[in-house]
């Protein structure tokens, strides 16, 4: 890692030590640079972020032909550009897009569920997840046990707080608002596999760049717009993705013309 996350508070030294506890867990390197990413979201980054883990092995896979693909949140469905790009990466993983989502539904599942949440707040909570809800909630955890953290962990269910994981949150809020109640359980693979296609095509709009008259209808952005579109998204720390930013402008630019 080669630089201090701009504008937070993630040091060279607490990426690698974040790293080296999720590998103790964790052998997928794609999750672990994603998680990485999440933190630095967390840490208050307010840069661009890339990270790139190379684990150093003795060889005997190295011609093994492979191809691993994990799609990242389906957020910006409307936005033409978003939902080109989105497809172009499922496409050079021999995916189509209903696919692309079944996996990434299925990414959600096994974090909830290697995490203990599928079915909402577990009987022992881990001390992670009990320190990054305190941290939402402003407190401090840095001079407490952890059965001091448990005991105030509990108290803030107590009067009512959340006691869900912002990171956990995040991701019941994606599966709610891109799978709705997802697929019905029982279904076989063939009725599942439709089940996505078919909220794929619904996802996209008429009108929306996968048709004629989407094609022809172009939104013009000038360097001023942009660049204030580009300090918005920065201002919240890039957790606004500025395709999202660009699809808000271009429906409300619709709506004027309409």
């Amino acid at each position: 890692y080669q630089r201090r996350v701009h504008g937070g508070d993630f040091s060279n030294e607490q990426v690698v030590e974040f790293v080296t506890q999720k590998l103790q867990h964790e052998s997928d390197l794609a999750l672990v640079a994603a998680a990485v990413c999440d933190m630095a979201l967390e840490r208050n980054s307010k840069d661009n972020i890339t990270c790139m883990l190379v684990r150093f092995v003795n060889g005997e896979n190295s011609t093994l032909p492979h191809l691993q693909y994990l799609p990242g949140p389906y957020a910006c469905p409307n936005h033409e550009g978003f939902r080109t790009a989105f497809k172009a990466m499922a496409l050079m993983a021999n995916l189509t897009l209903g696919q692309a989502l079944a996996y990434r539904y299925d990414y959600l599942k096994e974090q909830l569920n290697s995490r203990g949440w599928a079915n909402g707040v577990p009987a022992e909570v881990s001390e992670e997840d009990v320190k990054a809800v305190l941290e939402f909630h402003k407190q401090s955890t840095d001079d407490l046990s952890a059965e001091e953290r448990l005991e105030r962990y509990r108290k803030l269910e107590s009067v009512g707080k959340s006691i869900t994981p912002p990171d956990i949150t995040e991701i019941l809020d994606e599966l709610s608002n891109s799978f709705g109640e997802g697929p019905p359980d029982g279904l076989d693979s063939e009725a599942r596999s439709n089940w996505f296609e078919e909220r794929a095509a619904a996802s996209t709009p008429a009108g929306s760049g996968d048709d004629e008259e989407g094609r022809n209808r172009k939104i013009a952005v000038d360097a001023t717009t942009f660049a204030k579109l580009q300090a918005l998204q920065q201002q919240t720390g890039g957790q606004i993705p500025l395709p999202f930013l660009l699809g808000l402008l271009q429906n409300a630019m619709g709506e004027d013309e309409g």
